[in-house]
């Protein structure tokens, strides 16, 4: 995704679950409304065939919507195409159920008292759903037309004045919903697209700052911030901590001799090396310095970071020349800090970066290309 361009499933998801959202009030509304009919006028003694299928009705489709909108909770990966055709049907389900029971009051004599708070009901679903389910242009359809179109037809047809005013106005107010939600859904559509084209510009600007631009890699600040959350992690759940910091040798003579191009080419190549092979799920790796690398191993003991280093150390002595004439090879030397946090605090983290720093000024000492590992002077 481009800064001008939406991702089209990011911004389909969005909207699915916002839409998800913005019918939840029905799961609680209407089984409120059809009690209050239901009550007001006592259909179990007066049309029980009408008061059962409804019910059975009522109580598929919000069940549908109960299952549906859990999906949309959990954001279920790869899901989001079944759960909006379900919940299309389930949304239009409902509205033709309203619209057949709409319609069965008007045509049977024995629903006269609750004729006009049935079509009162309607048209009020009419204008508020029609706006919460404007973001999908089948429903910000078919939702006013199922409601409004057939009652409002039965009522111009059934010959009585007020019953014709009725379907009137029902029929005006759906010439009068259409458009509005049409505008509804363009407004909404533009806010999300910004919405989400800012995150995404935030995100990408996150990367930039925590990324080196020489090799690839995640750059000091991401290592910092990085290496205080995992501390206080491994801290928490007691697992222990490997840092190998690996120091580049003879990469001044790359640089002095073939140039600063030749050197980044170098570093380079290097990154790509230790991002490729320096690190397990979880792990991470950063260019921290000129020529200094880390590595943090999470839940790894001293044998498995011991085991690391030494294909490090073999891996980058093998990478081939960077610059042609180039006699020296580039080696490194790492060092090697292990720790189980016993505190969170911040001090220790240092204190274990020293240790590392350590152990690698120790592996130069010892004549460089090879690793070194010394007791940790982390608090205990």
């Amino acid at each position: 995704m481009t800064q001008h361009q939406v991702n089209q499933s990011e911004l389909r998801e969005r909207i699915l679950f916002d839409l998800g959202s913005q019918n939840l009030i029905s799961l609680v509304a209407y089984p409120v409304i059809w009690t209050l009919l239901v009550v007001r006028a006592d259909f179990i003694r007066l049309a029980p065939h009408f008061f059962w299928i409804n019910l059975a009705i009522l109580g598929v489709t919000t069940s549908l919507r109960l299952f549906v909108y859990g999906r949309m909770r959990k954001r279920v990966a790869g899901q989001a195409q079944f759960l909006e055709r379900t919940l299309i049907f389930t949304v239009l389900s409902s509205a033709t159920h309203w619209s057949t029971m709409t319609i069965w009051s008007l045509l049977a004599p024995e629903l006269e008292p609750i004729r006009i708070a049935t079509v009162l009901v309607v048209t009020g679903m009419a204008g508020s759903g029609t706006f919460a389910v404007a973001f999908i242009t089948t429903l910000r359809i078919f939702f006013p037309l199922i409601l409004l179109l057939p009652a409002g037809v039965t009522m111009l047809l059934s010959g009585n004045s007020v019953e014709w005013t009725w379907g009137a106005l029902s029929i005006g107010f759906l010439v009068y919903v259409l458009p509005a939600a049409y505008r509804r859904q363009q407004d909404y559509i533009v806010a999300v697209s910004t919405t989400l084209l800012l995150e995404q510009r935030s995100r990408e600007l996150e990367q930039i700052s925590f990324t080196d631009a020489v090799t690839g890699l995640n750059n000091r600040n991401y290592f910092d911030t990085h290496l205080e959350l995992e501390w206080r992690r491994a801290h928490r759940l007691h697992y222990p901590l490997s840092l190998l910091l690996v120091d580049l040798d003879h990469f001044k003579y790359v640089n002095d001799t073939f140039g600063h191009p030749a050197g980044d080419a170098c570093l380079a190549a290097v990154g790509v090396f230790l991002a490729h092979n320096g690190r397990r799920a979880g792990d991470s790796v950063a260019r921290i310095g000129g020529d200094e690398f880390a590595i943090l191993l999470v839940n790894a003991d001293a044998k498995a970071a011991e085991h690391i280093a030494t294909a490090l150390c073999q891996g980058i002595r093998d990478l081939p020349p960077v610059a042609q004439g180039q006699q020296r090879r580039v080696t490194s030397s790492i060092g090697i800090a292990t720790q189980v946090p016993l505190t969170s605090d911040l001090a220790d983290v240092k204190a274990f970066i020293s240790c590392a720093d350590g152990a690698l000024y120790a592996a130069k000492a010892k004549g460089r290309d090879q690793w070194q590992r010394v007791p940790s002077s982390v608090r205990r």
